[in-house]
């Protein structure tokens, strides 16, 4: 089994982002295709309501859900670790948190950027966000993906050709 990567490191930063916005990771996009089955986020203020997403790019700055889990809640101070989750995603994919209430971290340089929309958007069709270039916020996912698998094992059966009688003295 090879490891599923998207997102940045959840951990504390300098800064923070408040509650009721969709927030989209671009720090890096997913590695390979499969399921996550692990979350981590890094709260700065206890939040509720929380939700995480793996969107895919529809045109610039255009988004659609590909799959979605609500988390709950979630304390802030700390890397919190949400498992059991079944998220499908795709190679490029980037993933995206919600929370009603609460704050995450955040920096507001030196990051790929965080794409984000006001309100709810997961799930979301074809949404139009806007951007915070260079921020890096603190969510991820991962999980596994099959390693590639031999197909089935095909026998190939040649003709042998009779052997002709041959006879001695």
């Amino acid at each position: 089994m090879g490891v599923i990567n998207v997102g940045a490191a959840a951990q504390n930063r300098a800064s923070y982002r408040p509650a009721t916005v969709t927030y989209i990771n671009c720090a890096a996009a997913a590695n390979a295709s499969g399921y996550l089955d692990t979350v981590k986020v890094y709260m700065n203020a206890d939040a509720t309501g929380l939700k995480v997403g793996v969107f895919y790019l529809v045109s610039p700055l255009r988004y659609t859900t590909r799959s979605y889990a609500s988390l709950g809640d979630a304390l802030g101070g700390g890397v919190r670790t949400f498992t059991g989750l079944n998220l499908a995603i795709v190679v490029g994919d980037l993933i995206g948190i919600y929370f009603a209430a609460g704050r995450i971290e955040s920096d507001t340089s030196g990051g790929a950027g965080v794409d984000y929309k006001a309100g709810d958007q997961i799930p979301c069709a074809n949404a139009l966000f806007a951007s915070y270039t260079a921020n890096v916020q603190s969510f991820n996912g991962s999980g596994v993906y099959p390693e590639a698998v031999p197909g089935p094992l095909v026998a190939v059966h040649r003709a042998i050709p009779p052997m002709g009688v041959v006879r001695l003295g």
